[in-house]
């Protein structure tokens, strides 16, 4: 997402609290709410312009934001009816299996949702951070205020606010996903996301 007032690029992860930033920093000149990939949103704009803008993205432990995905694609997507996942475990192991398919729609595989990709696709190549700035979902917050401040006190004339409102009004079965996993889904995660755990710093557990 691109926010020309703000010379500002937010590349916004799913199930990160991508609306936030949106809602904060959006104006009538920009774009709509997209999930578009770090490199998409060059390719698709003037590279010399973005190249002096600012650009940041919220990353998620991996643990927390599968389940998140998870929460949202049930409710909201379908899941029983459209790749026959019943449960959070059923969802854990079509990432591993990688043969959930839309049982209409053949060509639509679950693991190629925008909801399942690794987060370092949307903001990485090779392993390289792309994107300037990278806010930790864990510590919004506080990460959001700093990058804030810092912004402010070079662009006194366009500031931005301080604070994020995050809203979530998903219903969730268990608020708590470390009650969910099983050693043998930690194990799926930590290979599915492996170089997001690798790339932002997240700790993998076995159990």
């Amino acid at each position: 997402m691109l926010f020309h007032k703000h010379k500002l690029i937010f590349v916004g992860i799913p199930k990160n609290a991508s609306h936030a930033p949106l809602a904060a920093l959006n104006n009538k000149t920009d774009r709509h709410h997209d999930h578009q990939s770090f490199i998409q949103i060059y390719h698709e704009n003037d590279e010399e312009l973005l190249d002096t803008y600012t650009s940041f993205a919220i990353v998620r432990n991996p643990y927390d934001r599968t389940y998140s995905c998870w929460n949202y694609l049930r409710q909201i997507e379908y899941l029983e009816d459209r790749f026959d996942v019943h449960s959070f475990e059923d969802f854990i192991f079509a990432l591993d299996a990688r043969n959930k398919f839309n049982r209409e729609e053949q060509n639509e595989e679950l693991t190629q949702h925008e909801l399942t990709y690794p987060q370092h696709k949307f903001i990485a190549f090779k392993g390289v951070i792309l994107v300037d700035k990278v806010l930790k979902f864990e510590n919004l917050d506080a990460d959001w205020k700093e990058f804030a401040d810092d912004y402010n006190s070079k662009k006194p004339q366009f500031k931005i606010r301080d604070h994020l409102s995050i809203h979530n009004s998903m219903e969730y079965e268990e608020r708590d996903w470390t009650k969910i996993y099983t050693p043998e889904m930690y194990k799926i995660v930590n290979d599915f996301y492996k170089k997001d755990f690798e790339l932002f710093n997240y700790e993998m557990r076995t159990k």
